[in-house]
């Protein structure tokens, strides 16, 4: 009967049951909670409700400082790249008015091909006299074929074939 006795009875060192300790951590993937904290590092302040989250250190997308767009810093204006736009789009509508377009693009190709060589040889860093020259030249040729082209359709008699 000893035998029975002892095995109702409870062990005599039994392992203490663990503290009601906090709860859990949340997963960190979860939105809106921290991740717990790395090698004793405190935890950032708990967020309030209705506050605005903290402002971002530094600039997140590694701009340069004084960039356009952040706020209280002055506007800095591109670089000039040394390049005639005027000259540029002289050639671009020369080419268009030789091809497509007569006196439409003809005439704009002359005046910014005028102007494009101007600012190239006023301005040393403003390259593009030949684009200019070359947009002007297109265009002044362009107007004159589309003079002749109209001279030439109004001015000829229609001619009306009778075959007997």
């Amino acid at each position: 009967m000893s035998d029975e006795s002892n095995e109702d009875q409870p062990p005599s060192n039994p392992t203490p049951p663990d503290p009601p300790s906090a709860a859990p951590p949340p997963p960190p993937d979860q939105p809106g909670v921290p991740p717990p904290p790395d090698s004793g590092a405190s935890p950032p302040p708990p967020e309030q409700a209705g506050a605005p989250p903290p402002p971002p250190q530094g600039d997140p997308y590694g701009g340069q400082p004084g960039a356009p767009g952040i706020a209280g810093a002055p506007y800095q204006p591109a670089p000039s790249s040394g390049e005639n736009q005027q000259a540029i789009w002289a050639l671009v509508l020369g080419i268009l008015s030789i091809c497509l377009c007569g006196l439409i693009a003809g005439i704009p190709a002359l005046i910014l091909g005028y102007l494009g060589r101007q600012r190239a040889l006023e301005l040393p860093d403003h390259k593009g006299e030949g684009m200019a020259v070359a947009g002007m030249i297109l265009g002044g040729l362009s107007i004159l074929l589309s003079i002749v082209a109209v001279i030439v359709l109004f001015s000829t008699d229609s001619v009306t074939y009778t075959y007997n």
